[in-house]
């Protein structure tokens, strides 16, 4: 463990994470979780969502996971209410879905 916790404390503050299964994604939520946070992550990709869910919560850490679209209205006021369900509130939001044009076939 590293002395994160100890210089960057959000113990009992919860984070909603997009594009959180992502790269830069994945290294927030391990990252705020490691500081004492409760992480959603939200991503398109839900099975990668829930499996870093899986590896946060077997490490100690709080953590859920969700498909979500960032592009739907519908998709993300249900992730933000899943949140609330879950934890009470909602203290942090890192925003770090995007499509990369290189990789995504539509905008070649």
């Amino acid at each position: 463990m590293s002395q994160l916790p100890q210089l960057f404390d959000l113990t009992d503050r919860i984070a909603i994470i997009t594009g959180g299964a992502g790269l830069l994604g994945t290294e927030f939520c391990h990252t705020l979780a490691e500081a004492g946070a409760a992480v959603m992550i939200a991503d398109l990709d839900g099975e990668a969502a829930a499996d870093l869910a899986d590896a946060l919560t077997q490490n100690g850490y709080r953590a859920q996971g969700r498909e979500t679209d960032v592009t739907s209205i519908a998709s993300v006021n249900e992730m933000v209410a899943a949140t609330l369900k879950a934890y009470g509130r909602l203290d942090i939001l890192v925003n770090s879905a995007a499509l990369d044009p290189k990789f995504d076939p539509q905008s070649n």
